[in-house]
C-alpha cells in the first residue's frame, strides 16, 4: 500500500527525471544550433604572454583552434587563479600539433585593467587573449550563455566541431582526437 509520503517521493522522483530529460533535450538542441554558427576570431585582441601584454597576432595559428572562453558574467579573478588547470590542454595541443588553444577573457570594461594586471602577475606559461574592445563577445553572440559551451573547437572555417574540455578527462580527450582525425587533421 502506498502512503502519502511514498506518493510525494514518487512524484518528486518523476518530476526530477522529466526535468533531466527536458534539460538534455534542450542541451542537444543548443548544441545542434551552436555547431551551425560561425565563430569569428577578431584581430583586435590583446595577448598576455610571459608577463607582458601586447596586441595579438593570430597569423601563425593552426586552422583548428580549441577555444576556452570566459565571458563577462564569470568571475575573471577566480578564473585567472585556475588558469594552470588548463596546462594539460596546452600540453596536448603541443604534443598533437594539429590544433592551437586560445584562452579568451571578455571582461566587463570596468574590470579590464584588473584582468590585465592579474594575468601579468599570475605569469601563466601560455598565451591568454583579452577581448579588450568586446569584439569577440559582440561578434560571437551565438555562443550559448551556459559555461558548458565555453570550451569548444572550431575548424578552419570557424565552425564549432567539438564542445567540451579535454584537459582532465581521458574520454573527452579521445573524442577530441577522433574529431581531429575525422576533420582530416
Amino acid at each position: 500500500m502506498y502512503t502519502p509520503v511514498r506518493y510525494i517521493f514518487l512524484l518528486l522522483l518523476g518530476t526530477a527525471l522529466l526535468i533531466s530529460c527536458g534539460e538534455r533535450a534542450g542541451i542537444r538542441k543548443q548544441l545542434t544550433e551552436f555547431r551551425q554558427t560561425l565563430i569569428v576570431i577578431p584581430d583586435d585582441m590583446e595577448v598576455c604572454n610571459d608577463g607582458t601584454v601586447g596586441m595579438a597576432d593570430m597569423s601563425g595559428l593552426s586552422p583548428m583552434k580549441m577555444i576556452v572562453y570566459y565571458d563577462s558574467t564569470e568571475c575573471s579573478a577566480c578564473r585567472i587563479v585556475h588558469l594552470p588547470d588548463l596546462e594539460p590542454l596546452y600540453d596536448m595541443a603541443r604534443e598533437d600539433g594539429r590544433f592551437d588553444v586560445l584562452t579568451v577573457f571578455s571582461p566587463k570594461q570596468e574590470e579590464l585593467e584588473e584582468v590585465r594586471v592579474q594575468l601579468m602577475v599570475q605569469d601563466v606559461p601560455f598565451p591568454v587573449y583579452v577581448d579588450t574592445f568586446g569584439s569577440f563577445a559582440r561578434q560571437n553572440g551565438t555562443i550559448p550563455k551556459e559555461a558548458l559551451f565555453h570550451s569548444f573547437m572550431i575548424d578552419g572555417e570557424g565552425r564549432p566541431v567539438f564542445v567540451g574540455n579535454p584537459a582532465n578527462s581521458e574520454k573527452v580527450r579521445d573524442i577530441l582526437l577522433k574529431v581531429l582525425d575525422d576533420n582530416g587533421h
